[in-house]
């Protein structure tokens, strides 16, 4: 075996190493997930994960904002789900004070 072949072997060997830790094994499943498509990049934060993931499998981790106005529109989104998820991301504005513009105005209402 010559040297050039060895190095192809052990950065082959590396990637594949790499490939099984980070690429989850994915099923032809249309309605639930059988794995976690983040599985190799539970240490990182979702965010970051989720991008992460983009990148390697070509893919969006969440919905569109289309479809989010779609579920909205027909009820599986309500107010009060959109309400408790602002508060729980923005704290300090579920006890703001309400704005007076030309009627008052919860600051989360803003966002």
């Amino acid at each position: 075996m010559t040297a050039g072949s060895e190095t192809r072997r052990v950065q082959l060997h590396s990637d594949v190493a790499l490939a099984a830790r980070v690429v989850p094994t994915h099923y032809p499943l249309e309605t639930f997930i059988a794995v976690n498509p983040l599985a190799g990049l539970e240490g990182m934060p979702f965010e970051q994960a989720l991008q992460r993931a983009a990148d390697l499998y070509g893919i969006g981790g969440t919905l569109g904002e289309q479809a989010f106005r779609g579920l909205y529109r027909d009820g599986r989104i309500s107010d009060g789900d959109l309400d408790r998820v602002l508060a729980q991301r923005y704290p300090n504005l579920a006890d703001a004070p309400d704005l007076h513009l030309g009627r008052d105005v919860r600051p989360l209402e803003l966002l």
